[in-house]
């Protein structure tokens, strides 16, 4: 077996036998910052380590559900952001006289729709450690999906 690369700190190759063997523990690999008023939430903010294992798992993500989003669904594809929604709209939406706005109270993506996103990911995916891994990655708060704006 070759030479292990090593990036920063840590081995990939020492990582992914973690990963495979389902020993890889992800609270070790956050960093929490907490407000500096008494007024905001704290922040979980992951090091090279758990970026490395999150950005592997976007990418097979990807792999797995890009074909299958619409041409319009932006935010957190690639390629894919705001100013591209923005663009779609302008150059498929000709004269338009209506526009609406909507509100939705923030709320967060509790345990109930986590195990329903988990089910749904094992639809596809068959991989027990994966979809683990993205479980932890909620429980450990440093992944967190939003729904809705901030009442601010």
């Amino acid at each position: 077996m070759g030479q292990a690369l090593a990036i920063g700190s840590f081995s990939v190759e020492d990582m992914a036998l973690e990963i495979a063997e389902n020993r890889f523990k992800v609270e070790p690999c956050c960093v929490l910052l907490t407000p500096s008023r008494k007024k905001g939430e704290s922040l979980v903010l992951p090091d090279l380590r758990l970026k490395v294992l999150i950005e592997a798992l976007r990418m097979v993500l990807e792999v797995v559900y890009d074909e299958r989003l619409m041409t319009f669904c932006y935010g957190g594809r690639v390629g894919m952001g705001r100013h591209t929604a923005v663009r779609y709209l302008k150059n498929s939406v000709e004269n338009a006289t209506w526009w609406f706005a909507a509100k939705f109270e923030r709320q967060s993506f509790e345990v109930p729709h986590m195990e329903r996103l988990c089910r749904v990911l094992e639809e596809k995916i068959d991989d027990c450690v994966f979809v683990e891994l993205i479980r932890k990655l909620f429980d450990s708060n440093v992944v967190r999906i939003e729904l809705g704006r901030s009442s601010d």
